[in-house]
């Protein structure tokens, strides 16, 4: 009797499932697109991960936060500490909290990475549903294709992980329930939204605030949208406090009073004409970012005036001139991709209504045809990541990590972190040291100056994992860490292969590995002074020289920010001269800054023959744990001609290790 019970309360849960299933995806080929682009561009996500084409900001933060989550610090992280110890600081985004239980099956950056490809797919389902409410079916499995294949999505998913992928679903599924007037689904939609992040609460009032405004002449329809605005407003308004409360609470106190729109408002009153200014300023990308947005649904949004719900947002965005507001590529267009698919429904209905419903057909094929138009030009123009993938240095970087302990605290660079980050303590330093905002100051960049010596002069990771060949703010940052933090604790290699570098504190062993393929510079890497200058010379091997005929005791090229640990050093470097006289003795030296001393090496006369290339030999040590190696080339004689083909640094002593 038990057990026929218990068959029935199974099927019956198995019948409740298969209808909710049906509910969600009455039609097979929807739920085969969500599917398929789940599968492929979780693939791709975790390929550009694996091959380090991830960063810290963002895919290292989230991961460092879930990671802490479940191990007992609630959204933990270290990448911001100018913000706080806890992400929420940054953001107030418990939607996140849903996650937790999925990530703590697998701990890792690839969960939240197919997670993230998952919850952007299911955006298209809202879509669908309003599609087919509004049009036809047909119609709405046109416009979900257009949605999974738009290159405006993809690019937003494969940049990293953010909490910006709930907004598509969330409010796409607000909109719907609200055109349904379903007040609980609305409800229920209307807190994933605000949950979402703290600036939400603006767009779930302009939704409100629209549909209001489109019904004021319909009594009936306002009627019944009242329950809805009052919850909204009300609700929207106590988030709007919540999360200045949560934000303000757990922040660090240089940072509780920053606000991105402080800074225009004050701009709107004390200057407005300067305001105008910055939203015309690069007008071009501005403009070309809201075509991208357009293209791939015909440009039916513009038949809508629910279109105008991106305005604020592009107002905001386009008067900040931060330039991933208006790019494909980041985050930040899952937050318009809602309002511009969703007028364009209602747009593809006013046009249906100029030109005949018998059309829609055509209508559906040309907007198919502009998605795939955009797609490709999309694919063609900006790189795929897929040629940015080289297995060689994976391999190698995994090597080196491989060598981190894993309740080890490490300091590391932007791409790194992600592969390191399911710890506590994952260090990174500012990506920048300007203000974000052109034009505005915010004070933040002032934060980060005094971040960074602050940091190197207080605390002590037990490793430093860093890419020495890294330039721009990388080389800078590790030049910071060389002055502020080796110079006064005892670090060690601890391995070392081809430019990725593990320092140890008080490590005083021999590197468990030790290799370093020869480095080659030519014309490319040095920065030359004038009269230097770069000529053809088809008998060198860089097919173009430094070539220098001025006068003496002149330096005329150097090289700078040249990374090197601990270990010994040769330096060929091919010369040649022309103009030599019997009286002519000393011609060129190059002069060698090791870290720790001058090393001047002269080329003489007697040395070299007139115009042919000659391979001269330095040697050289750097006795400290890393320094910052500079080379710098300067003329002995006048009106002797001095031609500088390439200069390479080899490593005398290499360990392969294990």
């Amino acid at each position: 009797m038990f057990n026929v019970f218990e068959s029935v309360k199974i099927s019956s849960l198995k019948e409740n499932l298969v209808k909710v299933f049906r509910r969600i995806f009455p039609e097979n080929k929807l739920f085969i697109m969500v599917i398929s682009y789940t599968v492929t561009l979780s693939i791709i996500s975790i390929l550009k991960h694996w091959f380090f084409l991830s960063t810290a900001w963002d895919l290292g933060i989230f991961n460092q936060s879930f990671w802490s989550t479940i191990h007992g610090r609630f959204f933990y992280y270290t990448v911001e500490p100018w913000f706080g110890e806890c992400f929420f600081a940054a953001h107030f985004s418990p939607i996140l909290i849903f996650l937790v239980p999925f990530y703590a099956i697998c701990p890792q950056p690839e969960t939240l990475l197919v997670l993230q490809s998952l919850i952007i797919a299911m955006g298209v389902v809202p879509l669908y549903h309003l599609a087919k409410e509004v049009i036809n079916r047909s119609f709405a499995l046109k416009l979900s294709l257009v949605y999974i294949i738009n290159p405006t999505i993809i690019g937003a998913n494969l940049f990293d992980f953010h909490v910006e992928i709930f907004l598509p679903i969330t409010l796409i599924s607000l909109m719907y329930f609200l055109h349904k007037r379903n007040f609980k689904f609305y409800t229920l939609f209307l807190f994933l939204s605000l949950s979402t992040l703290e600036f939400t609460a603006f767009l779930t009032l302009l939704i409100m605030i629209y549909e209001l405004v489109i019904n004021l002449r319909r009594k009936d329809e306002v009627k019944r949208l009242v329950p809805f605005a009052v919850l909204t407003l009300i609700a929207s308004v106590v988030w709007l406090f919540i999360a200045f409360l949560v934000s303000y609470s757990l922040r660090v106190p240089e940072t509780r009073e920053q606000s991105i729109l402080m800074p225009i408002i004050m701009e709107l009153f004390e200057n407005p004409g300067n305001l105008l200014f910055r939203l015309t300023e690069n007008m071009f990308p501005k403009l070309w970012y809201i075509l991208m947005m357009l293209w791939p649904f015909l440009f039916t949004s513009l038949l809508s005036p629910r279109v105008t719900l991106v305005g604020p947002w592009l107002f905001v965005a386009f008067a900040l001139n931060y330039g991933p507001y208006y790019a494909i590529g980041y985050q930040y267009a899952l937050v318009v991709i809602p309002f511009f698919a969703v007028a364009s429904i209602y747009g593809t209905k006013r046009l249906l209504s100029y030109i005949g419903t018998m059309n829609w057909g055509k209508i559906s094929k040309l907007l198919i045809v502009s998605a795939l138009t955009f797609a490709i030009w999309a694919v063609a123009t900006f790189q795929f990541p897929l040629a940015s993938f080289d297995v060689a240095y994976a391999e190698k970087a995994n090597r080196i990590i491989s060598y981190l302990p894993e309740n080890a605290s490490v300091l590391t660079i932007n791409s790194f972190h992600p592969h390191v980050s399911s710890r506590y303590e994952a260090w990174v330093l500012p990506l920048t040291y300007n203000e974000p905002y052109g034009g505005y100051y915010t004070g933040i960049s002032d934060i980060w100056k005094a971040y960074t010596p602050n940091f190197l002069r207080t605390k002590e990771p037990d490793f430093i994992l860093w890419d020495i060949n890294k330039g721009g703010i990388e080389a800078y940052n590790l030049n910071l860490t060389i002055h502020e933090l080796l110079s006064r604790v005892n670090y060690g290699v601890y391995a070392f292969l081809d430019g990725i570098l593990l320092l140890k504190k008080g490590y005083m062993d021999t590197p468990l590995i030790y290799k370093m393929t020869d480095c080659t510079y030519n014309y490319a890497n040095f920065t030359i002074y004038s009269p230097c200058q770069t000529i053809s010379d088809s008998s060198s091997k860089s097919g173009t020289v430094l070539f220098y005929n001025g006068t003496e005791n002149e330096t005329f090229f150097e090289m700078r920010m040249l990374f090197l640990p601990k270990g010994n050093y040769t330096i060929k470097m091919r010369i040649k001269m022309s103009g030599i006289t019997n009286e002519t003795s000393n011609i060129f030296m190059l002069q060698v800054n090791s870290g720790y001393e001058y090393l001047n090496f002269t080329v003489f006369a007697c040395d070299v023959q007139e115009n042919v290339w000659e391979e001269v030999n330095l040697d050289f040590e750097v006795k400290d744990a890393l320094a910052c190696v500079s080379l710098n080339g300067k003329s002995l004689s006048t009106n002797i001609a001095v031609y500088i083909d390439y200069i390479n640094i080899q490593a005398v002593t290499q360990n392969e290790g294990t």
